[in-house]
């Protein structure tokens, strides 16, 4: 669900009092979380790698969980550090790789079944990046951290580099994620060469590509850097009291106060580790309540009816319905992870009866209010005891409680339910739609043929032809206006 909360592009500088040496340069990235591949685990720390390389005085640009996107921006922005000056060139990888027969690919935090034919827009290219090293022959150095995952992968891809070409003058090491601290440590010593890295390390640590005995990127010991500045010192020291705290919260609040410091990565991948636990608690207390999938449906009702988007009712709790039940946990002051324990859901049902309890009253207010006018305004009729006064009650009212009190009274006054403005209208309507003799000889057959009286059907339509258009008018339940109107005309002519 938070899948994506990692994801950080940052430039971690030295903070030193004095000039760092610009000829050295360093590309760490570190992807663990992924959106459609499995996670991984990366015991090296941002704090621990940004320690190495700048005592050996390397500007260092540091990605974490970073899309295919951002890794080609990194990329290039990285390039831009390199210049002909440039001594020392370290490139470390940790993440899922992926080869074909030619070709290798670091992949992206946006990775997900990868194919021969989509591979390339989720990562970015091993083999570019050795084609950049190799500008640097004999002082550039790739570390790859493989990890042991088992991959799905279709045909013409697999996830070893037994493959890799690498480049005249470019060093490889291939390690595990565990010992990644260890090499990067060896070789940024004076101590070592790589000739004693292979003894110290384990034989699971390859070395390929330019690997005389003798190499080393060390510099001596005199080229250290200067000693840190009062504000790198403060950012250690805030970060440490945030680690040692060890909540969201406290974490969250170094990185307002230093979104780009020295342990920001850090302290990001320790909030997701912390949201994470809690949030595959919470998923896992729902899970036990074993909840049936009419309870689920009780759950989206009882969101929607609180004012909250679960895009359906159907007892799937989806995209939506964890979205809305993140925001009632929000609103609650409880911690918005999507899933609800039983108290939750207690809480979220008598919430959800109270505000049926208010409608319900509300729908009772207004019903009390509207039989209060209908009896202002039946009053009103009967006190004008007026054809208009009834007609105006009939109209406001069709099927009010005092209509047919309402009807009878107006026959007595000698008046009819139908208006001057519907009379108007039909009679309008009678002369477009019957301007045609034959077409009112039709009319009268029809009616005559019906059984009602209509004198002469010759076309003219005298007092006896209203007087049965009226007569079918009350029987289809047409206002009884004695002209054809649209509605007179589709019932009696269909």
């Amino acid at each position: 669900m938070f899948k994506r909360i990692m994801r950080v592009c940052a430039v971690v500088a030295s903070l030193g009092a004095g000039p760092l040496w610009a000829d050295d340069a360093a590309l760490v990235v570190r992807n663990t979380v992924f959106d459609g591949l499995p996670n991984l685990s990366d015991p090296l720390s941002q704090r621990t790698v940004q320690n190495l390389l700048q005592r050996e005085g390397f500007d260092t640009l540091q990605l974490g969980n970073a899309t295919a996107p951002e890794l080609m921006r990194g990329a290039r922005r990285f390039k831009t550090m390199l210049t002909e000056d440039t001594d020392r060139v370290v490139v470390y990888l940790s993440g899922h790789t992926i080869s074909a027969l030619r070709n290798t690919w670091f992949m992206g935090a946006n990775a997900g079944g990868p194919d021969l034919f989509s591979v390339t827009r989720q990562s970015i290219s091993v083999n570019a990046l050795l084609d950049m090293l190799a500008d640097y022959p004999g002082r550039a150095v790739l570390v790859i951290a493989e990890h042991d995952s088992d991959l799905d992968l279709p045909d013409g891809l697999r996830s070893d580099l037994t493959h890799l070409a690498v480049p005249q003058g470019v060093t490889v090491i291939r390690t595990s994620p565990e010992n990644g601290t260890r090499v990067l440590r060896m070789l940024l010593s004076s101590d070592y060469t790589l000739e004693r890295m292979r003894s110290a390390l384990p034989s699971t640590v390859k070395f390929s590509g330019f690997t005389p005995d003798s190499f080393t990127l060390s510099r001596t010991s005199t080229d250290i850097p200067p000693a840190l500045s009062i504000t790198a010192l403060r950012d250690d020291a805030y970060f440490q009291l945030a680690r040692d705290l060890g909540t969201a919260d406290a974490l969250q609040a170094y990185l307002d106060r230093y979104p780009s410091g020295r342990h920001s990565i850090e302290a990001r991948d320790l909030i997701f580790e912390i949201e994470d636990t809690d949030r595959r608690y919470a998923e896992n207390t729902e899970r036990a309540l074993n909840l049936t999938r009419a309870e689920r449906r009780a759950v989206q009702e009882n969101l929607t009816l609180l004012g909250y988007d679960t895009r359906g009712v159907d007892g799937v709790l989806g995209r939506g319905s964890r979205a809305a039940i993140s925001d009632w946990q929000r609103r609650q002051g409880l911690e918005p992870h999507g899933y609800l324990d039983a108290s939750q859901i207690v809480a979220l049902q008598r919430q959800a009866d109270r505000r049926r309890d208010e409608i319900a009253d509300e729908e009772e207010r207004d019903k009390a209010e509207r039989d209060a006018e209908e009896r202002r305004i039946w009053r009103e009729a009967k006190r004008r005891d007026t054809v208009a006064a009834y007609r105006s009650y009939l109209e406001t009212y069709p099927e009010g409680k005092f209509r047919d009190k309402a009807v009878q009274r107006l026959t007595e006054l000698g008046g009819s339910l139908v208006t001057e403005d519907q009379i108007a209208e039909a009679r309008k309507h009678e002369q477009r739609a019957l301007n045609n003799p034959f077409v009112r000889i039709l009319a009268e057959q029809r009616l005559a043929s019906l059984g009602y009286r209509v004198g002469n059907i010759d076309g003219t339509f005298d007092k006896q032809t209203r007087a049965a258009l009226k007569a079918f008018q009350k029987r289809n339940d047409i206002a009884q206006t004695g002209f054809v109107g649209s509605e007179t005309l589709n019932a009696l002519l269909p």
